[in-house]
């Protein structure tokens, strides 16, 4: 999202990190939480210089939420459409959108038209009717994100829905796309009316990415870098005490997501394999992480006077432990006081246990493949917070 800059104004850190995952691009939510388009723009002119300095590419997503202007999103699209950051498939501009229902334009008419390059088009929805949005026939294909009141099932029952879509798209003879969105982690809670917690908890991410592995979409999109009011970011926390909308508003999103950012990229490396189930873990990559709330989910804030969130009752008061092995290894989560022994098997695979009040640390019975010793000390659970809790720390 582009609502402030880095730091040190400069997008080279952020890309470095994700080329190191295996991401290939970034997608550019252009309009959403910020009103200075004179400022967007000179921060959009720098962003694709830095991407372009490291060949990596970047393709706009326009917010309709915010921004319902087609003239502006045809400007823009035409400026840098021949611009070398710019991400091409097929011989076409990509593009896309982020929407929570229709826009009051044509996207094809007052937008699509009046760009002068082929464009494939991947218009985002949050609907859960494969059906119906292919009937709407909006695009070249769709972006489908995540519905935080639905379990685990009930996402994965919609993803299959848009998986048979474009089969039977291709049993036609014609390719309609999908691109399915990735999130890992969602909480958001800046009013009564924007207060929800992911039905999912942990399947959220782990479950999600198997299950999408076997469904072999065309395009994953990691929703997202650093949107940190919904605690979905994968980016370090670097951008997050500039971020006015986060820091003024909000007290949970700084916790670290380190984790899941680097345990992307064994995913990363098997949805490009084509692979239906992530690869052998060799030994100089092994690792063990723990992903965990840091409050009960039933304990409101001392301070809040907001209910508790939409889908509490859906996650679990657990520390979920996702190991990356080579060999089989036990590991040992000190929850608390409370000491837990966790058989890992080689490959990659995830435990949940109880989490206790208290510091969390875990350790491994044998050095990692890379030589060197697990021992990883997380932010303690507790819950004495002035206000509500639901974020979590992936380390």
């Amino acid at each position: 999202m582009i609502m402030t800059q880095p730091p040190d104004n400069s997008y080279l850190n952020d890309i470095a990190l994700a080329q190191n995952a295996g991401i290939d691009a970034f997608a550019v939510n252009y309009g959403g939480g910020q009103d200075n388009a004179v400022q967007m723009e000179t921060w959009l002119q720098q962003f694709y210089t830095d991407a372009a300095s490291k060949n990596f590419k970047l393709f706009m997503s326009y917010d309709t939420t915010c921004l319902t202007d087609p003239h502006v999103m045809a400007n823009i699209s035409n400026a840098y459409a021949h611009h070398p950051a710019q991400l091409w498939v097929d011989g076409k501009i990509f593009l896309s959108s982020f929407s929570t229902g229709p826009p009051p334009f044509n996207w094809q008419t007052d937008v699509i038209n009046k760009i002068g390059a082929p464009v494939m088009f991947m218009p985002g929805t949050i609907s859960t009717s494969a059906p119906a949005i292919a009937a709407a026939n909006v695009g070249s294909g769709v972006f489908t994100w995540l519905h935080p009141a639905s379990t685990v099932l009930q996402e994965s029952q919609v993803d299959e829905s848009f998986s048979d879509e474009r089969i039977n798209h291709q049993s036609q003879g014609y390719n309609k796309p999908w691109m399915a969105g990735l999130s890992p982690w969602f909480f958001k809670r800046l009013s009564p009316s924007l207060n929800w917690l992911n039905a999912q908890d942990s399947g959220i991410w782990f479950d999600r990415w198997l299950s999408l592995l076997q469904l072999q979409p065309d395009f994953i999109e990691l929703v997202t870098w650093n949107d940190y009011g919904e605690s979905s970011y994968l980016a370090p926390l670097r951008a997050f005490t500039q971020n006015k909308y986060v820091s003024q508003t909000m007290q949970y999103g700084g916790l670290d997501h380190s984790g899941f950012l680097t345990m992307t990229w064994h995913f990363i490396n098997a949805f490009k394999a084509g692979a239906l189930a992530p690869l052998d873990v060799a030994p100089q990559d092994e690792d063990v992480f723990m992903v965990y709330r840091t409050q009960p989910a039933l304990t409101n804030g001392g301070k809040d006077s907001m209910a508790l969130p939409e889908s509490v009752g859906n996650v679990k008061d657990d520390i979920y432990i996702i190991s990356f092995l080579a060999e089989d290894a036990t590991v040992t989560l000190m929850s608390g006081n409370n000491q837990h022994q966790i058989p890992c098997k080689a490959g990659v695979n995830k435990a949940s246990i109880p989490f206790t009040w208290g510091n969390q640390t875990i350790t491994m019975d044998r050095k990692l493949g890379n030589g060197k010793t697990l021992m990883k000390e997380g932010q303690a659970v507790m819950g004495g917070y002035d206000h509500y809790e639901g974020n979590v720390v992936a380390i």
